[in-house]
């Protein structure tokens, strides 16, 4: 495994011989590559939030034009507005269930790829069990499925960033909530590690071997 480049503090610290490979930010001397897959990725998170966008946008527009053309064929062959509001009806309850069915199967599908796997991790970063649900409210607004069904984390403001969903995590996610990890001089049942019967670990175990069962029963889920 390749160790990263040292960060320094300032560019009296960096080697002579490699100041031309760093460059600052936030205050730190920094190394240019890393900065430059940095803003790569930052520039391929916001390109995916653009993709997803144009689609709905896309796929919107389309179902109006389709709706129209329907109208439109419709009072050419001299049917009324009454008779097509009930043509229209019939067939939005015949599409519903396919599309209840659909919602259902997306929603299930991204429970898999993005919130089981998110709890699943946040537990073994160290979230206490019985403090869980309340971690996860705050993660379900920090975190999205990203392009291969990889985790995006986001800011308090929603914007996507390059931080790693394990990174984030270990340390700015522990650093914003300290009260909801172990170990952290938390009050609390679960401040030692214990969850009431079963400890820890062992829940963790059976909530990843429920997870992966859940996976293998959704072909395609991952």
């Amino acid at each position: 495994m390749t160790m990263p480049l040292p960060v320094y503090e300032t560019l009296d610290a960096v080697p002579q011989d490699q100041r031309e490979d760093y460059a600052e930010q936030d205050g730190k001397w920094r190394p240019k590559l890393e900065l430059d897959l940095a803003a790569e990725k930052r520039k391929r998170a916001e390109l995916l939030n653009e993709k997803k966008e144009e689609k709905r946008l896309r796929d919107a527009a389309e179902a109006k034009l389709a709706e129209a053309e329907r109208t439109a064929e419709a009072r050419a062959r001299g049917i009324s507005e009454d008779e097509l509001k009930k043509i229209a009806d019939a067939e939005q309850a015949a599409r519903k269930p396919i599309e209840d069915e659909r919602d259902s199967l997306r929603a299930e599908n991204r429970k898999l790829k993005l919130t089981d796997r998110v709890q699943l991790l946040a537990l073994n970063h160290g979230v206490m069990p019985d403090r869980i649900e309340d971690a996860m409210l705050a993660l379900e607004r920090r975190t999205d499925l990203g392009d291969a069904d990889g985790i995006v984390v986001k800011d308090k403001a929603g914007n996507p960033t390059t931080e790693t969903i394990d990174a984030f995590l270990e340390k700015t996610f522990k650093t914003e909530k300290p009260w909801l990890y172990t170990g952290t001089g938390a009050s609390g049942s679960g401040a030692t590690g214990s969850s009431g019967s079963g400890g820890g670990s062992q829940n963790i175990t059976t909530q990843a071997q429920a997870l992966e069962r859940k996976r293998a029963a959704m072909p395609g889920a991952l």
